[in-house]
């Protein structure tokens, strides 16, 4: 029951922080993510949030205090930027589009663990999820998530080129799929369902037709999809990362 509550609350948390805009492409996004976390863990934590939170959230990223607080900072003015205003209304009131309103990070954090809290009250996490078992992206999302990979140069005779195309549509019908707590659990098992294989063997797929990209694709398509993520001294994106920032893209630019 604990591990399934905990399931809850970390999906909860990664559609909270989506919703208000903060992208998953940036190291703000994780350390809002554990704030909030440790917010909802402690309620008493946000009134000594330098201290109590950010140096957590430090410690676990090997980081200082000081550039998580500068991140999440900078996290929440994208957000602002990027948001719908209804979500942004629905989260912080009816003045949030304006943007002097902007709430400070300590403010932004304690609103969205208290959210988290009644949300986790009420919200079964299998029944949500149950609607991705059965799911089937359309053709258009097939088809777009399909080019972007051609243009990306992953080759398409790897079984995880067609995983990828797959995972990318989805993502692009629902991106809440990719915050779920455990991709093996919700995305990659609706993939093993329609391939007949297993959730482990899909995320290793996917890990080597990205390792592929990674070392013989175009540089600037990476760039043009990945933007600064992408450099001779940064690592490959983790699965998530990568159907994530694509599918996320793709929904910005057909907005």
């Amino acid at each position: 029951m604990k591990a399934k509550r905990e399931r809850i609350t970390n999906w909860v948390i990664s559609k909270a922080v989506h919703d208000i805009g903060i992208p998953a492409n940036i190291t703000g996004y994780y350390y809002m993510i554990e704030a909030v976390k440790i917010a909802v863990d402690n309620e008493t934590a946000v009134s000594g949030i330098t201290n109590n939170i950010y140096a957590t959230v430090a410690e676990r990223f090997c980081t200082t205090a000081r550039r998580v607080s500068d991140s999440i900072a900078r996290a929440i003015a994208i957000g602002w930027e990027r948001a719908e205003l209804y979500t942004l209304d629905s989260y912080f009131g009816h003045d949030a589009y304006n943007a002097i309103a902007m709430p400070a990070s300590e403010e932004c954090i304690r609103i969205l663990a208290e959210r988290v809290r009644l949300t986790c009250e009420k919200t079964d996490v299998e029944t949500v999820f149950s609607k991705h078992a059965i799911a089937s992206s359309n053709v258009k999302n097939q088809d777009l998530a399909t080019r972007v990979l051609n243009e990306l140069a992953v080759p398409a005779h790897l079984k995880g080129f067609h995983y990828l195309a797959d995972a990318i549509a989805l993502a692009i019908d629902d991106i809440d799929i990719v915050f779920s707590y455990s991709l093996s659990k919700v995305l990659y098992q609706i993939i093993a369902d329609r391939y007949n294989t297993t959730p482990g063997r899909v995320e290793y797929a996917i890990r080597y037709a990205i390792e592929a990209c990674w070392d013989l694709g175009d540089l600037d398509a990476l760039k043009s999809w990945f933007e600064y993520t992408v450099s001779p001294w940064k690592g490959k994106p983790s699965n998530g990362e990568f159907i994530a920032m694509i599918a996320d893209t793709i929904r910005r630019r057909l907005d």
